[in-house]
């Protein structure tokens, strides 16, 4: 399954800051014809821990949720999505704020997402989409630093049924 790395991501050169220390930055990507690899020297990343990759199916929203300590990096490897982060921050400039990224094959970026701004994704599209994730903190299984909302919440000022045109 070649498909996960055909488009490269070697280096984030454009930063958009929004919610603060949100941060995305446009990707410019890399075609090797018999070869791939991906750079993780990235100064936005303070501190490696794992990846992973989760799948988005069309019309499923995955959120809303935080985290206490970690970190997030979101870079979307197949597909598009819509990224939206929500500042709750109670000490944040920010607070109340909501930022919409629309990542994808065609629009590669790498999203940061620090600690407890809540945000989702979901697939736009008629395709799954695929979003790697690499976080700052192990995933502790006996004490997750995961904190859900129903993605409904009526807390968050957001409704993930709004076309976008």
């Amino acid at each position: 399954m070649g498909w996960i790395w055909k488009t490269i991501v070697k280096y984030c050169w454009q930063m958009n800051r929004r919610i603060l220390q949100t941060k995305s930055y446009d990707c410019s990507r890399i075609r090797r014809p018999r070869s791939s690899w991906a750079s993780t020297d990235w100064p936005e990343f303070e501190r490696f821990a794992q990846s992973y990759v989760t799948i988005g199916y069309p019309g499923i929203v995955k959120g809303w949720h935080y985290h206490k300590k970690q970190t997030d990096h979101f870079v979307v490897v197949r597909g598009a999505a819509k990224v939206v982060c929500y500042d709750n921050r109670d000490r944040s400039p920010t607070k109340g704020k909501v930022n919409e990224f629309f990542p994808g094959e065609q629009n590669p970026m790498l999203i940061k997402i620090p600690p407890n701004v809540i945000h989702g994704f979901k697939a736009i599209g008629p395709e799954p989409v695929y979003l790697v994730n690499f976080p700052t903190e192990l995933y502790d299984y006996k004490t997750p630093d995961e904190f859900r909302i129903a993605y409904d919440s009526k807390d968050i000022p957001y409704d993930w049924d709004v076309q976008m045109k």
